[in-house]
């Protein structure tokens, strides 16, 4: 049997896409948690470790393109698949990101005069002044790092990434006379 690529809408396997047979009516669909070895601690009894997953029962509805062509959708209960994959539909890549940028310039003066510029039509676009928050906040950066070490008499041998971001490891150079 031939198969095919269909989109589930609802249910736990919202907004997948699952290889089916052409045509298949009705399908149980199940979706399996992936846990890492590390998650389970190896003193628990087999019972305390079982994996629990989620099932549940889609039906095919043909959506049909303007130029003829149906496509297989799977619909969990009595959804409307059109209604929901207008809904559903991505946001733009750029999506709360604004908000963000909106965020910051109200705490950062060179942030807030790059989107003034943007406004003022002094920057084309918003890629552009992207470009130039980044290289401003970059230099920003590495003046309050190089007044951080001056004000500490310190070196920077390494940076490491964390949970929170990056970290500065700092190291003395001079050694303590304590």
């Amino acid at each position: 049997m031939d198969q095919e690529i269909a989109l589930f809408i609802g249910g736990p396997c919202d907004g997948e896409r699952r290889k089916v047979y052409v045509g298949q009516p009705r399908v149980e669909a199940v979706k399996i948690p992936i846990r890492s070895t590390l998650d389970i601690d190896r003193n628990l009894p087999r019972e305390a470790v079982a994996v629990a997953f989620a099932s549940a029962i889609y039906d095919r509805c043909a959506v049909r393109s303007p130029q003829g062509k149906d496509t297989a959708v799977y619909v969990y209960g009595e959804i409307d698949p059109m209604a929901e994959l207008i809904a559903g539909y991505r946001e733009p890549d750029d999506a709360g990101k604004r908000e963000q940028i909106e965020d910051l310039a109200r705490n950062d003066a060179h942030v807030h005069a790059c989107l003034a510029a943007l406004r003022m039509g002094r920057i084309n676009s918003y890629q552009s002044a992207l470009e130039e928050m980044v290289i401003v906040l970059a230099k920003k950066s590495d003046e309050l790092t190089k007044q951080l070490m001056q004000l500490h008499s310190m070196t920077i041998p390494k940076q490491v990434i964390t949970d929170a971001g990056v970290a500065m490891i700092f190291q003395p150079q001079k050694p303590d006379p304590l």
